[in-house]
């Protein structure tokens, strides 16, 4: 569908000199006609270099089957299928590549002097190039042994960075074996699964964001098939994705564009991925950002994107204008999440992805809305092949110039030509990136803001203290893709510190009641969360931090309220603080038993039995006599082992 657009709104907000970038190259846009088969080519070129191609990769295969029971041939067939298919879709493809694709597996399984013979006749038959492609492409072994693949990589790594035609070349050969898994041994298929996330690694870097996802996902199905069937059917039931759901919010965005005047674009609706969904909801929850049991606040799981077909990509004034007539629809401005709103047109993100993006909270759940312009969008999915399908390979090579290191474990990863050794390190584990110290690089220690060389071996060395996130100086040596992770977890830190800060300033009123903690009495703590609309203690501690007193003194009212007091709980806590000590524990819990104390819990929120560091141990006991609390008092006062001794 498409619809006229104008400037006649403009944007509440505002971003200065919205310009035109690298992502999106000034050049002819490809001639798109119906796209073929490879046997659809055959029929109408029977004698040109692609059959030729053809005839020879059906000589070398002949006789040999799949597990599918299917001719081998069938496999090269589906390869170059996909290229021209689906890569190229339907633009004017790289023949170098396509006869490539027919012939990537003609190296294989042979010895030594039927693959130089193979090589050389592929080389004076169909040029260098091909040869080239094909000779890079046919050591990836598909055998399902990640070692074998690791082992190419660092020899292609080795001889410098590759010619991302093959890169493009292994993803159409892994997208087919993914899509045909089932026929495999079922003993191979969990190691191929594996494998696979190293390319759907691959697809992201290249910017194919279709590949990733289907890679990603079909990895998952064979993977953890329970959990992949569950995910599937939890996202298939959500609201957002139903008919009706999206009929509302396309309606809307209709209502927006008809409502403008002048340019002309259309509507299309996009889905994530189950695996990128699962991830992000595993992601989101360990920040605090989200809970473990709902998509609902995840906004990508549907995207509607709309699509500008005219917009110069020299003045995009129209897309902010698009964007305030969102905001300042009815439908949409009381809903709107300013919280969420992402500038990717001045700013492009680190894999060159391009589009103004806002999120809308409806009942049913987050969504995204993007905006952006039909060239750039053909770049937000299809990355590399934006170029290969303007002819653009030297532009190409250039901008997605990989390299690939290799981690302690021998796993490959891809990262850009100027990647240093945060961002390796990030790219490996965010998480063992604010733990990260220094590498050691081929065996060489080495400081992490270097420069990581192409084909080398990398070991993180880690800091003993768990971190939740890396020094300052880490944001001054890496990439900006590496930078938000950072300060995402700078950010992560400041709420940690805000839910200490909230906790200490609770524990003077829990005191009055015989508390220190929230949770060592459970009605107070579902009291306190549906009083204050709080997801956990977490939440609530965040709150009392930035709010203050006011909320302090309406949790000091609730207790009036409920009647929550010391003598209505009859509980007295007991805190100890203190270094490591052998027998803590043991000669605590022998001390009130021989008082006979009645305890409730003793709770331990720190290790006690660790080489290093402090510990805590809190003990809630039931309406103790003042002789009993006396005796407690004097004889952990008394005991050197304790730092600090606290009764309430």
């Amino acid at each position: 569908m498409t619809h006229e657009l104008n400037s006649g709104q403009r944007t509440r907000w505002w971003i200065q000199n919205p310009r035109r970038t690298s992502a999106e190259p000034q050049i002819q846009p490809p001639v798109y006609e119906k796209p073929l088969t490879i046997r659809e080519w055959l029929n109408q070129e029977p004698d040109g270099k692609v059959a030729q191609s053809y005839k020879l990769a059906e000589k070398i295969h002949e006789g040999q089957v799949r597990f599918s029971g299917e001719p081998y041939i069938s496999h090269p067939e589906a390869v170059t299928d996909i290229i021209n298919t689906e890569f190229y879709n339907g633009a004017l493809p790289d023949v170098d590549l396509i006869c490539a694709a027919l012939l990537h597996d003609t190296l294989e399984d042979t010895n030594d002097e039927q693959k130089l013979l193979i090589y050389e006749k592929i080389k004076n038959d169909f040029g260098e190039g091909v040869a080239y492609l094909v000779e890079s492409v046919s050591q990836f072994r598909s055998d399902g042994s990640e070692q074998s693949d690791t082992e190419y990589l660092q020899k292609q790594a080795a001889h410098g960075i590759p010619d991302p035609r093959v890169f493009v070349l292994k993803l159409a050969d892994r997208l087919h074996n993914m899509r045909t898994l089932q026929f495999v041994p079922e003993e191979k298929q969990i190691p191929k699964a594996k494998e696979t996330h190293i390319y759907a690694g691959l697809a992201e870097r290249l910017g194919m964001w279709a590949v990733k996802t289907e890679l990603e996902d079909l990895a998952f199905k064979y993977e953890s098939p329970d959990l992949y069937q569950s995910i599937k059917e939890e996202v298939d039931s959500d609201p957002r994705l139903t008919a009706d759901f999206i009929s509302k919010v396309e309606n809307s965005l209709n209502q927006v564009l008809r409502n403008n005047e002048g340019t002309k674009g259309s509507i299309s609706v996009r889905k994530n991925g189950l695996w990128a969904l699962y991830d992000k909801r595993i992601r989101l929850a360990q920040a605090g950002k989200g809970r473990l049991g709902t998509f609902s606040h995840i906004n990508d799981l549907v995207s509607f994107r709309i699509v500008c077909d005219t917009v110069n990509s020299n003045n995009l004034l129209e897309l902010y204008s698009i964007l305030g007539a969102i905001h300042n629809h009815p439908k949409f401005n009381e809903p709107l999440d300013e919280t969420r709103l992402d500038e990717f047109l001045a700013k492009p993100k680190g894999n060159k992805y391009s589009a103004l993006q806002t999120t809308i909270d409806y009942p049913e759940g987050s969504f995204e809305i993007a905006i952006t312009t039909k060239e750039r969008e053909e770049f937000n999915n299809w990355g590399i092949m934006y170029l290969l399908r303007r002819g653009q390979l030297q532009e190409a090579t250039p901008l997605y110039e990989l390299k690939i290191v290799f981690d302690e474990e021998g796993k490959a990863i891809f990262l850009n030509k100027d990647a240093t050794g945060v961002d390796f390190v990030y790219a490996k584990n965010p998480w063992l990136g604010a733990q990260a110290i220094s590498l050691i690089v081929n065996e060489v220690p080495t400081k992490i803001g270097q420069f990581v060389p192409n084909a080398s071996s990398i070991k993180v060395v880690a800091s003993e203290d768990i971190r939740r996130a890396p020094p300052a100086h880490f944001l001054e040596h890496c990439s900006p893709e590496t930078q938000k992770i950072i300060e995402s977890q700078y950010a992560l830190l400041g709420r940690d510190f805000d839910v200490v800060r909230g906790s200490e300033l609770l524990e003077p009123i829990l005191s009055r009641i015989g508390l220190l903690v929230v949770s060592d009495w459970p009605p107070l703590e579902r009291i306190l969360l549906t009083k204050f609309d709080a997801q956990d203690l977490h939440d609530l501690y965040l709150k009392i931090a930035r709010t203050g007193e006011h909320l302090l003194n309406e949790i000091s009212q609730v207790f009036q309220e409920e009647g929550i007091n010391k003598e209505a709980l009859s509980l007295t806590t007991i805190r100890l603080r203190g270094k490591n000590s052998p027998h803590v524990l043991r000669d605590v819990s022998n001390l009130i038993d021989d008082l006979k104390v009645d305890t409730r819990h003793i709770l331990t929120s720190k290790p006690i039995a660790s080489e290093e560091g402090d510990y805590e141990l809190r003990i809630v006991i039931n309406n103790p006599s003042q002789e009993i609390l006396n005796t407690l008092n004097k004889k952990l006062g008394n005991d050197q082992r304790f730092d600090q001794v606290t009764i309430v």
